[in-house]
């Protein structure tokens, strides 16, 4: 199994259908049944709502198998309370995610560890 890491950013002033159709193209080209994907990254977009983005997201995400594991706050101001911070993994996998705060942003930091991801052989590729 092959395990690709993706660490994404989409500022909340950017074209979202430009965002998308990248993030598409990204996982079209490396996307196989032996892959696993982790994608990570602040991607603006509200967790705890159920809105049109997050929807959208969610489909396209859904075509290659990541799913969204933060639930819970990972931005808290006086206004708003938000999960716009992200690590999407593949379904099928057991993981178990905390927050952490380290004091370097107003974001808080999510720690994952994922049970049973069994690489074949390492290789270090940067794109």
């Amino acid at each position: 199994m092959q395990l690709i890491i993706l660490a994404i950013y989409k500022s909340p002033s950017g074209n979202f259908t430009n965002f998308l159709k990248n993030l598409d193209s990204i996982l079209n080209t490396w996307y196989c049944n032996k892959i696993e994907f982790v994608i990570c990254g602040d991607i603006n977009i509200n967790y705890l709502k159920n809105c049109k983005k997050r929807q959208q997201l969610d489909a396209l995400l859904q075509t290659y198998n990541p799913m969204a594991t933060v639930s819970f706050p990972t931005r808290k101001s006086k206004a708003s309370t938000t999960v716009i911070d992200n690590i999407f993994i593949t379904r099928t996998k057991i993981y178990i995610i905390n927050p952490h705060i380290n004091g370097l942003s107003d974001h808080k930091v999510q720690i994952i560890v994922i049970e049973n991801i069994v690489l074949t052989k390492q290789i270090n590729i940067t794109t």
